[in-house]
């Protein structure tokens, strides 16, 4: 993790010490700060290049690390993985060891476009001598986050938000921000404190003490579209560029492990992983499996239980070696204080994610300093092509159409039926669509609403369903007519706070997370493919299924469905609904709060729980979803406002 301040406030008494012990706060050492004129700057290597804890005290100064100086004094902080440092050395003639240096070459020779030769995750901070002005930039797909303040005393930049508040930022809550997030509105630059703001994605953004501009280097609809080859062809570029990608992550790490779900996208990386491996080696994967007991009924073409089709797929792989984490010891709530604190920031998300807690511990238990994820899998190789059913019929490709309307066998009724449902509805004018709900009976609220629990006068005074409509996060239509809407819905949300996640989680466990399908070179192939590579002859996410052909077990890779991680939300929920109803009283007497979320509603909720396990949307959304998310939130805000109302309640 990084951080770097210009301007008066550099020369600050106590800030260095200060700034630095706020950094260093989970990996149990301060920071030490390197000045130089009127900047200070603190940086932690990942964590693992971290020594052993019972060194780190010992070892405090060597544990931080300075800015890389180029020859004209600027500061360059790189944090993160620079994909193609070697790549990007050799153009540039310059020495490759060090990621900072090369990507500040790069800076000098070519501007607010190096970025877009720079392939990774990471951030990075870039301060020329004697200039007001601070250079940053996020990587477009995956990396971790950097926040940055400014006003007349200090320019500053940190990649985790605390450190903001340790060189002076106020703690005052955004409202806007809190209300935006219970509606999965996460687009807002200005985060959950006021005056603090987050680089975007793919974003370079320069801030002086009076302003600040952005500049967005990466453009997902513009990525140029592949010349024409064979399926074949297609299918071999990308099972290169998936190999080469989980090889490079892979190697990035000490001894790496990998998420592995029952699906399509995990299999083919962990596949993928063993390629060059070393054969006395072992991979180690991790799968989330819910509790016994679930209850949870067969779910169609899909998984309640990930761990047979787990176990099945490592059977072909024997040098996989899996670990199967239920979680039986966490709860949607367990250590939601130690994550805010390690995130600096907070997330109504992290109720919905507490299972990550169990697969880090046992990533950490296994010896593993990375473990590898598919999260990009589904915009990228594995994507389902749903949109192709509308485009074929716009483009008159009527065989095509018939081939997938008669393959689609998790939408019920007849041909006719999936023809207006799946080809026609999506394409429709939004006025028509919703006479078309209406006049059929269906619900056209969107599913913001539906988890939000927000009061009304709070979406109306903070104009939250405008915003949220304006962002492109307000979700009614579940089908899209177009690929460019589904293209722009994945990568207009942003990283929705996973970054922030992903940065607290290995803080707290030491282990750290990538995600090869994020490499940016397939993620650009994947989206310049034509739809016929995702949507063909009858099937759905056919690439996915192509690069998964004799690597995994014939019924997973033509599994129609989706596995499930929520089977078992009836059983952990139904003993918290004493606790819940503590909880939904302590925000109704938040001042915060109180007039924000709708508490009658939650009690109501609460007071009207369903009998059994399910993930139809009216149940699941109300009681799996919406009450832990505004729990979540109001931990969150009685964490940052200090209010002991929880305990009082």
């Amino acid at each position: 993790m990084l951080a770097l301040l210009i301007g008066p406030r550099a020369s600050e008494d106590g800030l260095g010490e200060r700034t630095g012990a706020s950094l260093g706060l989970f990996a149990g050492v301060a920071v030490s700060a390197w000045r130089d004129d009127n900047r200070i700057a603190w940086q932690l290597p990942r964590v693992g290049d971290l020594p052993a804890r019972s060194q780190r005290r010992k070892l405090a100064g060597r544990t931080s690390l300075a800015p890389t100086i180029l020859s004209d004094g600027t500061a360059v902080q790189v944090h993160g993985w620079i994909d193609n440092c070697r790549e990007l050395a050799a153009e540039l003639g310059c020495p490759a060891d060090d990621q900072a240096h090369v990507y500040g070459c790069a800076v000098k020779a070519w501007g607010d476009e190096a970025d877009c030769k720079v392939l990774g995750g990471y951030c990075a901070t870039y301060h020329r001598p004697g200039s007001g002005e601070l250079r940053l930039a996020r990587s477009p797909l995956y990396g971790p986050p950097l926040y940055y303040m400014h006003n007349q005393d200090a320019v500053a930049a940190a990649s985790v938000p605390r450190v903001l508040e340790a060189m002076g930022l106020p703690r005052v809550l955004n409202r806007q921000r809190l209300v935006d997030s219970l509606y999965f509105n996460l687009t807002d630059e200005e985060s959950y404190l006021k005056g603090s703001f987050k680089v975007p994605y793919g974003a370079v953004v320069h801030v002086s003490a009076q302003a600040r501009r952005a500049h967005r280097f990466y453009d997902p609809l513009k990525v140029p579209k592949q010349p024409r080859a064979s399926a074949r062809d297609y299918v071999d570029e990308a099972d290169r560029l998936l190999t080469d990608a989980c090889a490079r992550y892979r190697d990035s790490a000490h001894n790496a492990g990998v998420l592995l779900s029952g699906g399509l996208d995990s299999p083919n990386v962990a596949a993928r992983l063993l390629r060059g491996m070393p054969q006395e080696r072992r991979l180690q994967a991790f799968t989330y499996v819910p509790l016994e007991g679930h209850g949870q009924p067969d779910i169609p073409g899909g998984l309640a239980d990930e761990g047979p089709a787990v176990r099945a797929f490592c059977a072909i792989h024997p040098a996989i070696e899996p670990h199967f984490v239920d979680n039986r010891d966490y709860e949607f709530d367990h250590r939601l204080e130690d994550m805010f604190l390690a995130m600096g920031t907070g997330t109504v998300n992290l109720a919905a994610f507490f299972r990550y807690h169990g697969i880090f511990t046992a990533a950490r238990d296994a010896g593993c300093d990375m473990v590898l994820s598919a999260d990009h899998g589904n915009f990228t190789f594995s994507a389902s092509g749903n949109w192709g059913y509308a485009e074929y019929l716009r483009k008159g490709r009527l065989i095509e159409l018939w081939r997938a309307l008669r393959g689609e066998s998790l939408r019920p009724g007849s041909l006719g039926w999936r023809f207006l449902a799946l080809a026609v509805a999506p394409m429709l004018p939004y006025p028509v669509w919703r006479l078309a709900m209406h006049l059929r009976g269906r619900s056209i609220d969107s599913d913001n609403v539906e988890i939000s629990a927000l009061r009304p006068e709070a979406l109306r005074d903070f104009a939250v369903e405008a915003r949220a409509r304006q962002a492109g996060t307000r979700y009614e239509r579940p089908l899209y007519g177009w690929r460019e809407g589904l293209i722009r819905d994945n990568f207009a949300r942003g990283d929705v706070e996973g970054s922030d996640m992903i940065q607290g989680w290995e803080q707290l466990y030491e282990v750290s997370m990538r995600d090869p399908t994020s490499y940016r070179p397939l993620v650009d192939f994947c989206l310049g493919l034509p739809t016929d590579m995702f949507l063909r002859d009858g099937q759905t996410r056919w690439l996915g299924r192509e690069l998964g052909r004799g690597l995994m077990p014939e019924a997973q890779r033509t599994m129609p469905g989706h596995g499930q991680h929520n089977s078992d939300w009836h059983k952990r929920l139904t003993p918290r609904r004493d606790d819940m109803r503590r909880e939904v009283a302590a925000i109704r007497a938040d001042p915060v709060l109180a007039g924000l979320i709708d508490t009658d509603l939650l009690l109501a909720n609460i007071d009207n729980w369903p009998a059994a396990q399910s993930i139809e949307n009216d149940i699941y959304f109300p009681h799996a979803f919406r009450l832990p998310r505004a729990i979540a939130m109001g931990r969150y805000v009685r964490f940052m406002t200090g209010s002991n109302a929880s305990h009082e309640a």
